[in-house]
């Protein structure tokens, strides 16, 4: 008998306490405006003023409650579900990564031995040939004799043919003694002609650069000059330019009248 009791007020209870979370959401839909309410629940916005009046509600309220209440449940119980869902994959994927690890070090730490084995190795080769090249230079040093250079004159003296070691006494001055050479084996000691004339002219050009910036000597003598000899050889030939620099004007001049004259009009 007194099960019986216990578990009648038990059931009442359940629904007692059903009754209260319908009520519930009711309050919670009328809050969103009574007529959006009653169109949710399909029932007129009467109905829904003398449920909340009387506090009781209707058997055809309450299953449209009941329907909203199950809709809402079954919505957080999926969210609920993909949650955990996630959850379950992450910890899975966290797991299978676990496996993974031992044999990672062991990959990396044999590809660090492995590379630093082959940069070992290569430094070594590095060392060995660089030793073995240094010794072939050391002992060709040591076979092949030293250069030296034959000279019959002194370093500040210009010779017509040339010497041993020539571009490399001369240094900067060496374009220019080669230029002095050649120009004067192929210029004749007499002559006239505007041809003549600029040869004469750059000649001389040359001999003074070679004499009075450079220091140096040129032939006939093969002794080096002092400075005094050096002055007066300048001297002498910035005189001969300047008379053959007049020279070479006059003529040019003399060229183009004849070309005026006998053509009747310029030409270069």
């Amino acid at each position: 008998m007194e099960e019986k009791l216990l578990e009648g007020d038990a059931t009442d209870n359940l629904e007692s306490l059903h009754n209260v979370r319908l009520t519930a959401l009711l309050h919670d839909l009328m809050k969103e405006g009574k007529l959006e309410a009653a169109q949710l629940l399909g029932v007129n916005h009467k109905t829904l003023t003398a449920a909340l009046d009387s506090g009781v509600l209707t058997p055809r309220l309450s299953d449209a409650l009941e329907k909203v209440l199950l809709s809402r449940e079954m919505e957080a119980f999926g969210t609920v579900r993909e949650r955990v869902d996630e959850l379950v994959g992450r910890v899975e994927s966290v797991e299978e990564q676990g496996k993974n690890i031992p044999g990672e070090i062991e990959e990396a730490v044999k590809g660090e031995v492995e590379r630093r084995m082959v940069e070992w190795i290569r430094a070594m080769e590095g060392a060995a040939s660089q030793e073995a090249n240094e010794s072939t230079d050391a002992v060709d040093e040591e076979d092949s004799p030293p250069r030296k250079l034959f000279r019959t004159t002194s370093s500040s003296v210009v010779t017509i043919n040339p010497q041993p070691g020539d571009e490399e006494v001369f240094g900067e001055a060496w374009p220019l003694v080669d230029e002095w050479r050649r120009l004067r084996e192929s210029h004749p000691f007499n002559g006239k002609g505007l041809a003549w004339l600029e040869d004469e002219e750059r000649l001389r050009e040359l001999e003074i650069e070679l004499i009075g910036e450079r220091g140096l000597t040129v032939p006939p003598d093969t002794d080096p000059w002092d400075s005094l000899s050096r002055r007066t050889q300048v001297r002498w030939r910035t005189q001969t330019l300047e008379r053959v620099h007049r020279e070479r004007v006059l003529a040019q001049i003399r060229q183009w009248i004849r070309r005026i004259l006998t053509l009747g009009r310029w030409r270069n």
